[in-house]
């Protein structure tokens, strides 16, 4: 059975799988496993959405409804083995999640960047102004200097750079070769020695993925599908109870952690204007009117304080 389980997953990562090949193993894990959601995934395998196919695969075994005896050696092999893969589900979620909120950030800082930069200069000069009258307007006046430092530098250093536009294929490409390769290189996932060096590349991967730069993501999987650079996974060189055992418990612990990432993300008030805002366009033009207009208004004052 977990051959017919892990051949099916090996399937549904191959980008492009023959729907036939996997609804054969679908109905072959109704056969053995009658709450198996079948017709959930035949329709998701109709539609091609092979990440929830694995995630429905994920959350019916994440329990111990396997038949094998968890207490052995191979059924903990087992258990550990599919916390991998919600851990992989777990942690693609969170980083699409992560690049909306990126790219959300980035179209804002280069939208809006010199009329909130015009602003805050305003309101330096206004308060300067405003500090050599009344020293009561010296704390605003600090405030407003450390909100204008500290703008002028993020702006600049975290989202000065052009992020690469992909067409509908591209993209596609793109999740499909990430969600690959972080498998392989996901520092959570391989053995203590290898740890360091693997978050390196998984690092190099993740700004890849945030920039959408489909020919780095397609070389660092390359290198790491070939076996040009290679990370041991802990459920291939465990063989102690104990140590089995303790790699559970800590990526029990990890998915736990990712998934209260997730869910302050998608809490939050940024998150929430990102998915309630349909016509993004309007969000960023409407911003643009209420910023001119506010720079009229100090304009107008500073105007005043120098006459």
């Amino acid at each position: 059975m977990k051959k017919i389980i892990l051949n099916l997953l090996e399937l549904l990562r191959t980008g492009s799988p023959e729907e036939s090949e996997i609804n054969e193993l679908l109905y072959r894990l109704k056969s053995f496993y009658p709450d198996f959601p079948l017709q959930e995934c035949l329709q998701l395998s109709e539609q091609k959405k092979y990440d929830l196919i694995e995630t429905h695969i994920s959350s019916f075994f994440k329990s111990d409804v396997l038949s094998e005896d968890i207490s052995s050696i191979e059924g903990l092999k087992t258990r550990l083995y599919f916390l991998e893969i919600q851990h992989s589900i777990l942690s693609q979620k969170l980083n699409l999640l992560e690049q909306q909120l990126w790219h959300f950030k980035q179209r804002y800082y280069q939208e809006l960047n010199d009329y909130i930069s015009r602003l805050l200069d305003l309101k330096w000069e206004v308060l300067a102004l405003k500090k050599e009258k009344d020293k009561s307007f010296f704390d605003d006046f600090v405030a407003i200097d450390e909100e204008r430092k500290t703008f002028k530098e993020f702006s600049r250093d975290k989202f000065n750079h052009q992020v690469i536009n992909l067409s509908n294929e591209e993209e596609n490409q793109l999740q499909t070769l990430y969600r690959a390769a972080s498998k392989l290189c996901h520092p959570d996932l391989v053995i203590d020695e290898f740890k360091q060096e693997a978050e390196k590349w998984f690092i190099e991967l993740s700004h890849a993925y945030q920039a959408k730069d489909l020919k780095r993501i397609q070389w660092i999987y390359d290198q790491l599908n070939q076996r040009e650079v290679f990370f041991p996974k802990i459920t291939e060189t465990l063989s102690s109870k104990e140590l089995i055992l303790a790699s559970i418990r800590k990526l029990e612990k990890r998915n736990v952690e990712i998934e209260k990432q997730i869910n302050e993300i998608q809490m939050s008030s940024l998150y929430r204007t990102i998915i309630s805002n349909h016509n993004i366009d309007g969000y960023f033009d409407g911003l643009k009117k209420h910023f001119i207009m506010e720079i009229e208004i100090l304009e107008k004052e500073l105007i005043q304080l120098r006459s």
